[in-house]
């Protein structure tokens, strides 16, 4: 990002500004992208569609797309659904979390793919049998009785799949175990963390600097602005007045009390301000939108509610009197306005502060990490580095712990395992040991031996750790064979089989990883159960050895 960013006083208004990290002459591009394209892909959208089927074709079961805000993930997901029923069979399912994308993710349906059945699984709808596609929201695919007669699910695509890690999703993606699944996001981040680690592989990805360049997408203009008044509502309102009135803008407010006083503000200006926060009714919703986007409505204050699934080309411009922290954050409410729409040539992004100065140089950081391609997958160290951008204490904990844990197993001669352990790839049944694991390897040093680990010591290494073993020195795995087997002995104190359930639908499991809904029902209906009384014990060792 090399742009530079106006700074300017809301009095005065200059005009000049800059594209950041653009050519000008990225205005001046065909604007063929903002015409109707009808139902033909783009090429990005038609090379997506192949990545992922091709992936499939090649043992692939759980794959990630990542695109900016305004590529089409839409078409992709209808394309993908309609060429895997066509090639595959079965019926397709879409998930998103909000009732608002199964509305518009339906409509472009019935559109795109008029010959497939399409229905709907979200509050008051129930799909049927007869349905080749099923558009829904996370929540409603929970509820057993809507969908448990769905049997023949083949393909599951999850929109906003930065969301995938919630019970939820996990709930719905273990329903139907054998189904390909296929996550897109624009903003892969959640909680700090690169999301699409949670996949097998990233098929497809394509950055916001890449759509813009290509002319698909339209570049963002970004200005400083000094606040002048205690409350940047005033600054606010008035530089809208006296720069952008009439424009279609979005305003984010960190409040929802906030969003509704901004829209006050502006309505006593004149100015037709609407406000959308997380509990307004989903009519009242789809009516100021549909206002908006008519251009009836000038200005919609809103907390976070629109960083997705709203389309509205016609934006222009996004406000954002509160410091954005987040890239994540940033990315979602600044692709609001990079769709093309008519002769929309660019996007005006303002902020505030006291010094302006201090404002641009954060958010041309910011600005640098969002508009750039993301890595597929992210080691410790960067994970660490993006924790400690986001101020995330609890990340910045662990991450910090595996990093420690990473250079004492390097130091010792463990340089299998220590990748591993940088990577973030050890299995989450040993991820849960890797503190436990680290103690029994201390003073271990690796050595090289005479003899090599036996195939068979090997192949049981590799199921253990999940892991395919290459270039392994021998003493390494003599040493790792021999820890880990330790910790799988029927009589090892933590992880032996006295704390494994005895009966029930989770017989066999450790008693530390039964899910914690189960284990309440025990304690509650059964409270001198086989169960009850073994978590009891269980607690008690934990405490007596320190290990809670």
């Amino acid at each position: 990002m090399t742009g530079s960013l106006s700074v300017e006083k809301p009095q005065r208004y200059l005009q000049e500004t800059t594209t950041c990290g653009y050519s000008s002459t990225i205005l001046q591009m065909k604007s063929t992208a903002s015409k109707s394209e009808g139902f033909t892909l783009r090429p990005y959208q038609t090379a997506c569609v192949d990545a992922v089927i091709n992936d499939f074709n090649t043992g692939h079961r759980k794959v990630a797309v990542i695109l900016p805000t305004g590529a089409g993930k839409t078409e992709i997901m209808l394309s993908l659904a309609d060429q895997m029923i066509r090639e595959r069979g079965g019926k397709a399912l879409i998930l998103s979390h909000m009732g608002l994308l199964v509305n518009q993710t339906s409509e472009r349906a019935a559109l795109r793919i008029p010959n497939r059945q399409i229905g709907w699984l979200k509050h008051g709808y129930t799909p049927r049998q007869t349905d080749d596609i099923i558009v829904g929201t996370m929540q409603s695919a929970r509820i057993e009785d809507k969908i448990s007669h769905i049997k023949n699910i083949n393909l599951i695509i999850v929109d906003e799949a930065h969301f995938i890690t919630a019970d939820s999703y996990k709930a719905i993606l273990s329903r139907y175990p054998n189904a390909y699944v296929v996550g897109l996001t624009a903003t892969p981040y959640k909680s700090k963390r690169l999301m699409t680690n949670k996949f097998e592989k990233v098929s497809y990805c394509a950055s916001l600097e890449e759509m813009i360049e290509q002319g698909y997408l339209l570049p963002p203009k970004m200005i400083a602005v000094e606040q002048l008044h205690d409350d940047v509502k005033v600054d606010v309102c008035a530089l809208y007045l006296g720069r952008e009135l009439g424009k279609s803008a979005l305003c984010f407010m960190p409040s929802v009390e906030e969003a509704e006083l901004m829209t006050s503000v502006l309505k006593m200006e004149k100015v037709n301000a609407a406000t959308i926060v997380g509990d307004t009714p989903e009519a009242t919703r789809r009516r100021i939108i549909e206002d908006y986007q008519a251009g009836k409505i000038q200005v919609l204050c809103t907390v976070d509610v629109l960083t997705a699934g709203f389309d509205a080309p016609c934006t222009e411009v996004i406000l954002m009197p509160v410091r954005c922290g987040s890239p994540t954050a940033f990315m979602q409410r600044v692709g609001r306005g990079l769709r093309r729409y008519k002769d929309k040539t660019e996007c005006r992004v303002y902020f505030f502060g006291r010094v302006p100065k201090v404002e641009k140089k954060f958010y041309e950081e910011i600005a640098k990490f969002a508009l750039k391609k993301k890595p597929d997958k992210m080691d410790i160290f960067e994970a660490l580095e993006w924790a400690k951008y986001e101020e995330d204490d609890e990340a910045i904990t662990y991450c910090t712990n595996m990093a420690r844990i990473h250079k004492n197993l390097q130091s010792m001669g463990h340089e299998w395992l220590s990748q591993m352990v940088r990577q973030d790839t050890l299995p989450k049944d040993l991820l849960g040991r890797i503190d436990h694991l680290h103690d029994k390897l201390s003073g271990v040093r690796a050595r090289k031996t005479d003899t090599p680990a036996s195939e068979r010591q090997v192949d049981y290494l590799e199921r253990i750790m999940g892991s395919k073993i290459n270039n392994i020195s021998l003493g390494e795995a003599d040493c790792l064979i021999r820890v880990v087997g330790q910790m799988k002995q029927p009589n090892h104190p933590v992880y032996g089989e006295q704390w494994n359930i005895p009966t029930g639908k989770h017989a066999g499991k450790h008693i530390k990883d039964l899910p914690w809904p189960y284990v309440t029902f025990c304690l509650a209906k059964a409270p001198q159960g086989a169960v009850a009384q073994l978590f009891h014990k269980w607690h008690s060792f934990k405490k007596e050895k320190g290990l809670t």
